[in-house]
């Protein structure tokens, strides 16, 4: 599995990568982990990789929300690229905002100080399993 980790606090990414690796997942191999702390610099690398999952943040330095999800999901669709699972995890706790990105076809919305490793890992294998019955 290959991985892209959006965050602008390179803390908290440092974190998520800790605990994307301290987790069993059982079939699931880790293969790669990426990390961007812009959506420029993400874009690139979307259109340089091909990642089966982005965890990301709703708070990014050229924007604020669900917007930034549709930036990713049109370029994905530009370049002609499978959509990968997406999951955010983030400070925003705004309700309407994680309406709306569930509306965009993400599998998960985590508020950054409620999770642990256990969550990311239970995130990460619904959304595979979800995705396989698609």
């Amino acid at each position: 599995m290959k991985i892209l980790i959006i965050d602008n606090f390179k803390e908290d990414r440092e974190l998520l990568i800790k605990y994307l690796l301290e987790v069993d997942y059982r079939k699931i191999t880790i293969k790669k982990i990426d990390e961007s702390d812009c959506l420029t610099d993400a874009l690139k690398k979307i259109e340089e990789n091909n990642y089966d999952a982005i965890l990301m943040d709703l708070i990014l330095p050229e924007s604020i929300g669900v917007g930034n999800i549709i930036t990713i999901q049109n370029t994905l669709k530009q370049i002609n690229k499978i959509q990968p699972i997406i999951i955010v995890i983030t400070a925003y706790e705004n309700y309407s905002e994680g309406v709306k990105a569930y509306h965009l076809g993400i599998k998960d919305y985590l508020i950054k100080t409620e999770i642990f490793p256990k969550d990311i890992a239970r995130s990460i294998k619904f959304a595979i399993q979800s995705y396989k019955k698609i």
